[in-house]
C-alpha cells in the first residue's frame, strides 16, 4: 500500500493507491525479454520449429536496417542503407502471444486480453527453455518485464491529478489546458532500474475520454547461464514485483476503480 500527497492550486489530496487484482487492467502488451551474447549462426527456421513447434501460426524474418552517411570535403554526401534478417517473429496459435526470437534476444509478449503473470510467464519459460536447447546460447547479460498500459480517463477531464500521481504540472499563471504531454522518469532499486514514459496520446474514437500511456519497463544486467532457469524465474519475479509497484504508485486509486 502506497501513500502519495498531491497539492492541486488549495487543494491538498490524499491518495492511497491499494494493491490487488483488475479484472480489468488497461494492459495493451506485456513483454518478458532476455539478452545474451550474439548467436553466430543466427535464427535458423529449424530453430522455429524445435521451439514453436505446431504452436506456430506464421513465422516471418525480422530485419535490422543500417543507414551509413559518409561525408567527405568537396564530395557530394552520401548515403547507403543495408539490411539483414536478426530473427523471426512467430504468431502462435489462438493466444493472443507472440515469439521473437533474434540472434541476441529472446522476446514474449502478450497481448490483449491479459489474464495474470502465471499465464504469460509460464509459456515464456517454456519457449525459453526450448530456445536454450535448440541453440545452446551463452550467458544472459539482461532480463527485462515490459507493461504497456493505454488508460481512459473520462471527458470532461478537468484535472490529471485525479488520475495520475505525477501529472503533468503547468504554472498556475499561465493558461491550464493541456494538448500533449510525454515525461520519462528513470529509478533505480537495487539492481534494477525502472523507466516510466507517460504520454498523452488522444481521445477514444467515441470522443468520450483521452488516452494516456503509461509504459513501464523494469531492467536488470544479468550474468548467469543460459539454462539456470530458476535463477531466471526468480529474476522475472523480482522484476513483475517491482513492476507492480510502480503501476500502483503511478496510478489513483480513482483511476484504479475503472479497471476493477
Amino acid at each position: 500500500m502506497g501513500w502519495a500527497f498531491v497539492i492541486a492550486g488549495q487543494r491538498l489530496r490524499c491518495i492511497m493507491s491499494r494493491r490487488r487484482h483488475l479484472a480489468r487492467a488497461p494492459i495493451q502488451e506485456a513483454l518478458i525479454d532476455v539478452q545474451f551474447a550474439p548467436i553466430h549462426d543466427g535464427v535458423r527456421d529449424h530453430v522455429v520449429s524445435q521451439v514453436a513447434g505446431d504452436n506456430a501460426a506464421s513465422a516471418r524474418d525480422i530485419w535490422e536496417q543500417l543507414l551509413e552517411f559518409k561525408v567527405e570535403p568537396a564530395v557530394q554526401p552520401q548515403a547507403r542503407a543495408t539490411g539483414s534478417a536478426v530473427g523471426k517473429r512467430i504468431d502462435l496459435i489462438d493466444q493472443q502471444q507472440v515469439l521473437q526470437l533474434r540472434s541476441s534476444g529472446f522476446t514474449f509478449s502478450q497481448l490483449p486480453q491479459y489474464k495474470s503473470w502465471e499465464a504469460m510467464s509460464e509459456p515464456a519459460l517454456s519457449y525459453w527453455r526450448q530456445f536454450v536447447e535448440a541453440t545452446g546460447l551463452g550467458p544472459v547479460n539482461r532480463t527485462a518485464v515490459r507493461y504497456i498500459n493505454k488508460v481512459e480517463l473520462p471527458i470532461p477531464l478537468l484535472d490529471f491529478e485525479e488520475y495520475l500521481v505525477a501529472a503533468p504540472r503547468i504554472p498556475a499563471a499561465l493558461p491550464q489546458n493541456i494538448a500533449s504531454f510525454l515525461s520519462r522518469t528513470i529509478s533505480v532499486r537495487d539492481a534494477d532500474t525502472a523507466i516510466v514514459t507517460q504520454a498523452l496520446e488522444g481521445e477514444t474514437p467515441d470522443g468520450k475520454a483521452v488516452r494516456v500511456v503509461v509504459d513501464i519497463d523494469i531492467f536488470c544486467r544479468t550474468s548467469f547461464a543460459s539454462n539456470d532457469f530458476d535463477t531466471l524465474q526468480a529474476t522475472l519475479t523480482r522484476l513483475r514485483e517491482f513492476k507492480n509497484d510502480v503501476f500502483f504508485e503511478y496510478l489513483t486509486e480513482k483511476t484504479l476503480e475503472m479497471y476493477e
